[in-house]
């Protein structure tokens, strides 16, 4: 197997792995989303709440913040433990806001440094004048499989396109310029030629094979995949991929015990 690094826009990171089958390929998916630890609030106290909403829904919304997770301190409680009673399975938070004014995710403020909410500015419940906040809790390491609150990114895949042109020489050039939504076709000295450097961001939608079958033909790369891993914060792209990389280790680790 072979994994490149294809590009980044935004969150997301692409990459570009070789010498695999799609089987695998959804399994580093789902251990992504489903095995990979992260923090997230767990438990909320309220001493003041005269905002708009119930506890309910603002602890709700509190445990759905996407938190800056550091794996090298922090570890899964076990399902007998209580979190509280050990420091290395929780990160205790504070909540202390007046209004008028909105509640931020910086305004939660949790005693470790390097644990912060990854996005500062997302807002939780507007407080007016004379409306005040005050809430303490802790966060716990969790996996997705239990609650998506614990994923760690947005995960999906395609096979890597590849585009042959059957006919360069062909008269039905502009026509199948005009029909791929993706613009990857261009005509060159009257002849039909395709953006090679751009052909990955054909969606496979078929439309030129569909209208012009003689002229051009498009298949799937079955062993070449295009990775997106669209991160929610918690964790750099890298340590998400090498997690899922270590699950999937030990899992087949384990049936290969039992074989």
């Amino acid at each position: 197997m072979q994994i490149e690094n294809f590009g980044e826009r935004f969150d997301t990171k692409v990459y570009l792995i070789k010498g695999v089958n799609a089987a695998f390929v959804n399994s580093l998916r789902r251990a992504i989303l489903a095995y990979v630890p992260t923090l997230a609030i767990e438990e909320v106290d309220f001493y003041k709440n005269s905002s708009p909403m119930y506890n309910e829904v603002l602890a709700h919304r509190l445990g759905l913040l996407p938190l800056i997770t550091d794996l090298e301190t922090y570890e899964m409680p076990p399902e007998d433990v209580d979190p509280r009673d050990f420091a290395k399975y929780h990160v205790s938070f504070k909540i202390q806001k007046k209004g008028p004014g909105v509640v931020r995710g910086e305004d939660v403020k949790f005693n470790d440094p390097k644990v912060k909410v990854a996005q500062p500015n997302t807002p939780i419940v507007t407080l007016l004048e004379g409306q005040e906040l005050e809430a303490t809790g802790i966060a716990v390491l969790g996996i997705g499989k239990v609650h998506s609150k614990w994923s760690p990114a947005h995960v999906y895949y395609k096979n890597y396109p590849q585009i042959t042109i059957k006919d360069p020489k062909t008269t039905k050039a502009e026509a199948i310029c005009e029909v791929c939504p993706k613009n990857l076709f261009f005509v060159d000295k009257s002849q039909l030629k395709v953006k090679e450097d751009e052909i990955h961001k054909c969606n496979l939608c078929r439309a030129c094979v569909e209208n012009f079958p003689n002229e051009v033909s498009l298949e799937p790369k079955e062993d070449e995949f295009l990775f997106s891993v669209e991160s929610f914060g918690q964790l750099p792209h890298k340590v998400i991929l090498e997690k899922a990389a270590e699950v999937l280790s030990d899992q087949l680790t384990k049936i290969s015990k039992l074989l």
